[in-house]
């Protein structure tokens, strides 16, 4: 963990790695495999990323970072985003696309967004 941590974290890293460390990370982060101090690890080296100025490296970086606050969030009892733990993620999205109702608040309440 501490060597993926430091690669993702130095410039000279080429970026194909850099794409596959991010995103492997992400994955462990949303399957709920890294919980407590290598989480919030993670959490802080994508806060750390968002600082660079080139989009190629910053983009997967929120995207991590999305990740990371979401599965904190979850997994310290705050159901997830909304707080209310009424809908499930996949839920959320698809009511907040312009298909799914966002027009309408009382919906968006019901499910915590």
């Amino acid at each position: 963990m501490q060597l993926v941590l430091s690669c993702a974290g130095q410039t000279a890293t080429p970026h194909g790695i850099y794409l596959l460390l991010l995103s492997g990370l992400e994955r462990l982060v949303v399957g709920g495999r890294l919980v407590g101090r290598p989480l919030s690890q993670v959490i802080k080296l994508a806060t750390d990323l968002l600082t660079e100025t080139n989009p190629a490296l910053t983009i997967p970086a929120v995207q991590l970072f999305l990740a990371g606050m979401y599965a904190s969030s979850s997994s310290s009892g705050g159901g997830g985003m909304g707080g209310t733990g009424a809908a499930s993620p996949g839920e959320r999205i698809s009511i907040a696309t312009p298909s799914g109702g966002i027009e309408d608040p009382e919906r968006l309440m019901q499910v915590g967004i």
